[in-house]
């Protein structure tokens, strides 16, 4: 009969099982990339919003840090603080900041003169060229002077130092954000130190000079006695 299919005759039009399982696996290598890829973006924006916040939670931490210095004034001593931004909605970003004092490097570290005037480097007034200035007086004159500023600018002068930390993705991330402040009545108040100290000197040199014409005048005033006599 024509319309039975002879025993032994493959149909057309359908697939076996190797060709299924072949397609079935081509389907996942590529989902698995897909998904890979897709897992990757959502990471990388996550990171990019963490990052966009916790750059303006620090910059809005650097503002108040700087509202306390000018308030509270500069510390001589290492100050130092910690917390998170709880209160502004991000309780997953902590901060840790630092406010120390600028130690700047003597006039003997930079290869000029202390105030005795001598080379540091030992090599005479050729070896201070490239210093501070030459040796004898003016090497003495220009250190007193450098010492002076060093002072006035370690007082006016501090560094904050803000580390922020935050997770993303299960990994713990962080960056840290330097700042300089500067004080400007700091340097008046290292002026009228330094005037005080000069009074003070001039003051007991004064004494001491009038002391000496009174001792001179009373030896004056018994020799004339004796005279007279």
């Amino acid at each position: 009969m024509t319309g039975r299919r002879k025993q032994g005759e493959r149909g057309v039009g359908g697939f076996t099982l190797i060709e299924v399982m072949i397609a079935l696996a081509i389907l996942a290598g590529m989902l698995t990339v897909l998904l890979r890829g897709a897992a990757g973006n959502v990471a990388a924006t996550q990171r990019s919003r963490m990052m966009t916040a916790a750059t303006e939670l620090a910059r809005g931490k650097m503002y108040d840090i700087e509202e306390d210095l000018l308030h509270n004034g500069f510390q001589p001593d290492l100050q130092e603080d910690e917390g998170d931004f709880e209160e502004e909605g991000w309780p997953q970003i902590s901060w840790k900041s630092e406010i120390e004092k600028v130690e700047l490097p003597n006039a003997e570290a930079l290869g000029g003169f202390g105030e005795d005037g001598e080379d540091s480097e030992g090599g005479g007034a050729s070896g201070g060229a490239g210093g501070l200035g030459g040796g004898g007086l003016g090497g003495a004159i220009i250190g007193s002077q450098f010492e002076m500023v060093k002072n006035m600018m370690e007082e006016a002068l501090r560094r904050v130092r803000i580390t922020i930390t935050y997770k993303v993705a299960g990994f713990t991330e962080e960056f840290t954000v330097d700042c300089y402040f500067t004080d400007p009545a700091a340097i008046g108040r290292v002026n009228s130190l330094a005037a005080g100290g000069a009074a003070d000197t001039s003051g007991s040199d004064d004494t001491s000079s009038s002391g000496s014409s009174s001792g001179r005048s009373n030896s004056d005033t018994k020799e004339s006695g004796t005279t007279k006599r």
